[in-house]
């Protein structure tokens, strides 16, 4: 890279391209990013970064050398983190619809501790939907103990139908737990 930017001016985009390709290869990202960071070419270094995931190196980049690039940034890696079905990452990149999207892959991946403590950070409505998701999930795998601790820990404050199911169900099932058998029926 020194030979070319020496001496072959007219070879340096060409020479850093294939260098980097090679670290690249061998996953060397920053070594790669840096390559083009000191041919001037910012946003193909954070290529290089954002291929690595290296987020927090890609936005540091942008920040002193490229503030343009943020936007490009933040939106490559909401990409990633849809694609990659990766709850912690929009929670980490933040905003409303991130979050959401966040909550209903926690959800979905049954890691009830994670969603419901981003719930409470959004405030009631997501808690009762997200409790209420769960208390279905713990009712429908049989853990009704489980089941009322949660719905004990929140509170319905509006009542829907689809709430009121969910809450009559986890009755029911609680009633029913103990079905009696034939034997004891007969000594009624």
């Amino acid at each position: 890279v020194s030979l070319a930017n020496n001496y072959q001016h007219d070879r340096i985009a060409q020479v850093n391209q294939v260098v980097a390709k090679n670290l690249i290869s061998i996953n060397k990202y920053v070594e790669a990013a840096d390559i083009y960071k000191l041919a001037y070419q910012y946003k193909e270094a954070i290529d290089i970064l954002i291929k690595g995931k290296l987020w927090d190196d890609a936005e540091d980049l942008a920040r002193l050398k490229a503030p343009e690039l943020k936007q490009y940034i933040n939106g490559k890696r909401k990409t990633f983190a849809v694609e990659a079905n990766s709850a912690q990452d929009l929670v980490d990149i933040g905003g409303d619809e991130n979050e959401d999207k966040a909550l209903d892959i926690f959800a979905n991946r049954n890691q009830w501790s994670q969603c419901l403590r981003l719930a409470e950070n959004k405030g009631v409505e997501y808690v009762q939907k997200y409790s209420t998701l769960y208390i279905k999930h713990l009712t429908d795998t049989r853990k009704y103990a489980e089941a009322i601790r949660v719905a004990v820990k929140n509170p319905v404050v509006t009542v829907d139908s689809k709430t009121l199911e969910v809450y009559k169900n986890l009755g029911s099932a609680v009633l029913w737990q103990q079905r009696p058998t034939d034997e004891g029926i007969a000594n009624l």
